[in-house]
């Protein structure tokens, strides 16, 4: 399999794992399509490169507890959502938060 081919279904894997997820925490994807691909894109390439799909908005240390915090959903998004409306790479929103958000 190719990089590419395998970047697209851990893509789509981690799609569908993080959308079970959302409907389970009552959170929903960002509104903007294009957000949301954006993220899972970088969340793939993480996933391929460094074992874990780390949150692509966040710098990693190598330290393997610290960085356990960064995988998809992170360790603080649920405070960031509560706080802000959504977390802080823009993935997951508040089921109130308006569509057209970047």
């Amino acid at each position: 399999m190719e990089r590419d081919e395998k970047i697209e279904q851990l893509k789509e894997e981690i799609r569908a794992r993080l959308q079970r997820y959302s409907q389970r925490s009552g959170f929903r994807f960002n509104p903007d399509s294009q957000v949301v691909e954006d993220i899972l894109s970088g969340l793939a390439a993480r996933q391929s490169s460094k074992g874990k799909a780390y949150c692509p908005c966040r710098t990693t240390s190598g330290n393997v507890k610290t960085d356990a915090k960064m995988v998809c959903p992170c360790f603080w998004h649920r405070d960031e959502i509560e706080r802000d409306g959504m977390c802080h790479c823009k993935l997951f929103t508040t089921p109130e938060m308006p569509n057209g958000i970047e």
